[in-house]
């Protein structure tokens, strides 16, 4: 399959004005300006500007670290954002995700599968250029393996994750108990959207892991 250059265009009428949600987006960027602007979604398109994905708040993406199509990154969108001018740098906030082969094995439980992944919570550089996401995925909490694909040919890759690496050591990833009485109570949409964050949410540790995707340039479909 040749390669396909991708195209990236905020989704129409997705740019972030609620006061509420805006702050939450604010927190998640290192050195928020006020001419920032923050969305909801990206589109994904092809050379005929045809959509391929829609990235939305929440979601799991694929990130290009690499010339061939096994080098890749996970991580789940915490934010979009870019700098204000028309033609201005389009960036995301992560979340990642370590898979398997980027943990040492000595450090692996002896039982893994193909399609899980680890939460990290070491420090970890967590904003990426929009143009270093490939493809779009789904990331899910689960104590049991759960497929890889969907039914249909259009379903993306699904991974699973129920442990943490903090660069020293893996553990047990503990979900944090929700608190219906004194949550917050906000509209529909933003509440979904900060049920998604909030579960993944966890403290840093103190070793480093280093995140290097694709330059915006180097970027292609396979």
């Amino acid at each position: 399959m040749q390669d396909e250059m991708l195209s990236y265009q905020w989704k129409e009428d997705t740019r972030i004005s609620d006061r509420i949600e805006l702050e939450q987006s604010k927190k998640l960027i290192a050195g928020y300006k006020p001419e920032f602007r923050c969305y909801r979604s990206l589109m994904l398109m092809n050379e005929a500007k045809k959509v391929l994905n829609l990235i939305s708040i929440g979601d799991g993406v694929v990130i290009a670290c690499g010339e061939s199509k096994q080098d890749f990154y996970l991580a789940q969108v915490s934010s979009l954002y870019d700098t204000g001018e028309s033609d201005g740098e389009m960036f995301a906030t992560v979340i990642w995700y370590f898979k398997k082969e980027e943990i040492p094995k000595t450090k692996l439980p002896r039982r893994t599968f193909n399609n899980e992944v680890f939460l990290c919570t070491a420090n970890a550089e967590n904003v990426v250029d929009v143009e270093t996401i490939i493809n779009k995925c789904a990331i899910v909490y689960s104590e049991s393996p759960v497929p890889i694909n969907g039914e249909s040919e259009e379903s993306v890759s699904t991974y699973f994750y129920r442990k943490i690496f903090n660069g020293i050591k893996v553990s047990n990833y503990k979900p944090k108990a929700e608190n219906k009485t004194s949550r917050r109570k906000t509209n529909g949409q933003q509440e979904r959207a900060s049920a998604k964050l909030d579960k993944n949410q966890t403290k840093k540790a103190d070793p480093v892991i280093t995140k290097t995707p694709l330059k915006s340039t180097e970027n292609t479909k396979e």
